[in-house]
């Protein structure tokens, strides 16, 4: 599944990667048992990866997981603790996502060259990474 913000131009894009590479099988097998859940197709814990590429030009992306349900934000800071943008923020649901910036602020400004941290806060813990921009 891949989800865009239509709101404007400049909004980031999320994509929704799911952890099983092909579709679930639902077919019947005329099996009755129960079967535990597979523990791979979802994360175990939040995580945080570094973005790629790094550094970067004209945009980069930042690759974060959720193992449950929740409300989640991810932020872009610069080297002052300014925030410069958030990313995302809202209620998202347990898998994998990836985030594009493409080096624009809140306001749509360009976002000048230098080392900017990103910080993914998830119910009681933080996060955080640093990259840098280069133009």
């Amino acid at each position: 599944m891949i989800f865009h913000r239509p709101d404007s131009a400049t909004c980031p894009t999320v994509d929704f990667m799911p952890f099983a590479d092909s579709p679930f099988d639902i077919t019947d097998t005329g099996s009755t048992e129960i079967e535990e859940p597979d523990p791979y197709l979802l994360p175990e814990g939040f995580a945080l990866y570094q973005n790629f590429p790094n550094p970067f030009n004209a945009s980069t992306k930042i690759k974060f997981e959720v193992p449950r349900s929740g409300k989640i934000t991810l932020i872009i800071y610069n080297t002052i603790g300014q925030k410069i943008t958030t990313l995302a923020e809202g209620y998202y649901h347990a898998g994998l996502y990836q985030i594009d910036w493409d080096g624009h602020d809140d306001r749509g400004r360009t976002a000048a060259s230098g080392i900017y941290f990103y910080g993914l806060f998830a119910e009681e813990s933080s996060y955080f990474k640093k990259m840098i921009l280069l133009k």
